[in-house]
């Protein structure tokens, strides 16, 4: 009874679920850094034109978050990638959910047969109608 092994096999909707959850958290977790990336960059930027101005400013200390910013820049690049790898994979895991097409393509349709010249719809041969017919042409058709 305790031998058999235990497993899983997720569902095409856990899938999109995860991949939509795990979208969402990382949107946040990008905005989070680059939120913290442009107040450091900014802070530099602040002390390089006050520098400018003033050579004492030179001894400034390093804003907050400097030593980090490499690490801050890393980890940007890990959450772009991730996030295009599941952007990337969302199509397929919807199509899996639904049991259809992945979004954005196309089903393919039967060849139309071509038109015999002079074969249009309407009572004139090469003219097309538009619309509906007046009353009195509906009823002089039918007598």
């Amino acid at each position: 009874m305790g031998e058999d092994k235990i497993s899983y096999q997720l569902t095409g909707f856990e899938k999109l679920e995860i991949i939509r959850t795990e979208i969402g958290d990382l949107t946040e977790a990008l905005q989070e850094t680059e939120g913290k990336l442009r107040a450091v960059h900014y802070e530099v930027e602040r002390l390089r034109f006050l520098a400018g101005l003033a050579k004492s400013y030179t001894k400034s200390e390093a804003p907050d978050g400097y030593a980090e910013l490499k690490e801050l820049e890393a980890n940007r690049v890990e959450i772009v990638e991730k996030l295009a790898a599941l952007k990337a994979a969302l199509p397929k895991a919807e199509a899996e959910a639904t049991g259809g097409a992945p979004a954005g393509t196309v089903a393919p349709q039967a060849p139309r047969a071509p038109r015999a010249p002079g074969a249009s719809g309407g009572a004139g041969g090469s003219q097309k109608r538009k619309g509906f017919d007046s009353f009195e042409d509906f009823r002089s058709r039918k007598q």
